[in-house]
């Protein structure tokens, strides 16, 4: 079960992990606050850059101020309210300032944070008339990534090295992790983490608990299911009631077929959080268990919440409603949702999932076409080889399927209990 989050690009996710040879590292200190004291401290945060605003209402500073604690809050929630809040506060900071104080790169790397690319891309074009901004490493990592999920893997890369160049820290080093990683070069990704995880000198534990956890993705991606759950435990242990450990580990049961555990679990955090990804996993381990009907509610219980979010933050939902649309909506729906995502962030994980859209809509010919190009450049997973085989082999193309399965296995053994192709349109989904 995938779960995407438009977090995942922020700067408080410092970096995308590491392969220790010796399981999880153990905590440097034992942890200050758990989950819901840390939430507290945000909300303080945020109360304190409400109160300072009112004592200057225009100075455009604290606007920015405010935004970028609500922003903080929302890196740590993933809720979309809290994401909506930091971008209504941006948009104050630049209701009231001229060209030469607008908070641009704040914006820019809040827009990318959202998906909202064109709107990204303007903001970089304006910073990049701006005397010595181009110098920043921010700047140029920010020009970067914004490379990256356009799909110019080559301009991405030499920007990630430009800001590493101009200044090397801990944000430079993960975003270069993460190319090397959906390039097909983990041991690249892990010894940059390696290097940012050496210039990490503070004892909080959200950042610790956060390492821990980009451990154990990297293990996921890898196959390396029980291995990777040692990390999201440890993670878990770091910070006490945070949520997104739990949820991996549920994504880990349901993986090893503990239905019941995982689908309890699932249910639990849907209480927590209101993730509507929560519900639709519910979704699909009630479909496969003894009572299929009881999925129905679910889906539509999810259906909803992705609707208000599409509402509120369009392009950050897209490609969370079109995996629900995927496993349980219309060909058609799943197919306008992918083309909206991919022509608006162009890169492997978007077009990979339009090739699973065109497929579920029956052009299984288009589908390969548009696999086929996400392998034809840098993008290199075990998912997007595991879709390529999948669906070379609905073409009846054995050899094809045979060579894309060989190259999905050499990066992921267990990549094809993973990325399964969506299943047809589920009748509960129908009206």
């Amino acid at each position: 079960m995938r779960m995407r989050r438009c977090a995942r690009l922020a700067l408080l996710l410092v970096c995308l992990c590491s392969l220790p040879a010796c399981g999880p590292a153990q905590p440097k200190t034992q942890p200050a606050v758990d989950y819901a004291r840390l939430l507290q401290l945000y909300d303080g945060a945020i109360v304190n850059a409400r109160k300072e605003l009112q004592r200057s209402p225009n100075e455009v500073s604290d606007r920015e101020a405010l935004s970028l604690a609500l922003l903080q809050k929302a890196l740590l929630t993933s809720n979309f309210q809290d994401y909506a809040d930091a971008d209504r506060a941006m948009a104050d900071a630049f209701a009231i300032s001229d060209d030469a104080h607008a908070p641009l790169l704040s914006r820019l790397h809040l827009n990318l944070v959202l998906h909202r690319l064109p709107q990204a891309e303007a903001d970089r074009a304006r910073l990049a008339s701006r005397f010595l901004v181009a110098d920043t490493a921010g700047f140029a990592g920010e020009s970067a990534e914004l490379a990256f999920q356009q799909g110019r893997y080559a301009e991405a890369l030499a920007g990630f090295h430009r800001s590493l160049a101009i200044q090397e820290g801990l944000f430079s080093l993960f975003r270069l992790a993460i190319w090397y990683a959906r390039t097909g070069d983990c041991f690249e990704a892990a010894a940059l983490i390696d290097r940012a995880e050496k210039q990490d000198h503070s004892d909080t534990p959200y950042l610790h608990a956060w390492l821990e956890l980009q451990h154990g993705l990297l293990l996921l991606d890898r196959g390396r299911w029980e291995q990777a759950d040692e990390y999201f435990y440890h993670a878990e242990s770091l910070l006490p009631g945070w949520w997104l450990p739990r949820s991996r580990h549920a994504q880990v049961l349901a993986l090893k077929g503990e239905r019941e555990e995982a689908q309890a679990l699932y249910e639990t955090l849907v209480t927590e959080t209101g993730d509507p990804e929560f519900m639709d996993a519910v979704a699909r381990l009630r479909r496969v268990g003894p009572d299929p009907a009881s999925a129905a509610p679910w889906i539509q219980r999810a259906a909803a919440v992705h609707r208000q979010r599409l509402a509120l933050l369009p392009e950050a939902e897209y490609a969370h409603a079109l995996e629900h649309e995927l496993w349980f909506g219309h060909p058609e729906q799943a197919l306008d949702l992918a083309q909206r995502n991919a022509e608006l962030r162009p890169n492997g994980e978007a077009r990979t999932l339009l090739a699973e859209a065109l497929y579920k809509a029956g052009k299984t010919a288009e589908a390969q076409h548009e696999i086929e190009a996400v392998l034809a450049t840098a993008w290199n997973t075990a998912e997007s080889h595991a879709i390529a085989a999948q669906i070379a082999a609905a073409l009846g193309q054995r050899e094809e399927a045979d060579r894309q399965q060989a190259l999905a296995i050499d990066l992921n053994p267990r990549a094809f209990r993973m990325y399964p192709l969506p299943q047809p349109a589920q009748p509960e989904a129908l009206p």
